[in-house]
């Protein structure tokens, strides 16, 4: 499962949106979890030195299923 994801850090005005894919049993944990169990999978997920869970306030996410949402939006802006 492919899940989009907005972390919304406090005081920061630079959004991000990262794709994570996910197997079925990781996706199935991550949709039946808390807040905070969410953000500490995806900031695990991510894998990235400034994204910690004392900077991100809450994250958004989307699933995408097996498509890239993102990708066809943003082309037909164009």
């Amino acid at each position: 499962m492919k899940v989009a994801v907005r972390c919304i850090y406090y005081k920061a005005v630079t959004p991000s949106c990262d794709i994570i894919d996910m197997d079925y049993d990781t996706w199935i944990e991550f949709f039946n979890a808390d807040l905070t169990k969410r953000k500490a999978m995806v900031l695990q997920m991510l894998n990235s030195p400034y994204r910690t869970q004392g900077n991100v306030k809450e994250i958004a996410w989307i699933p995408l299923g097996h498509q890239n949402k993102l990708r066809e939006v943003t082309e037909t802006d164009k």
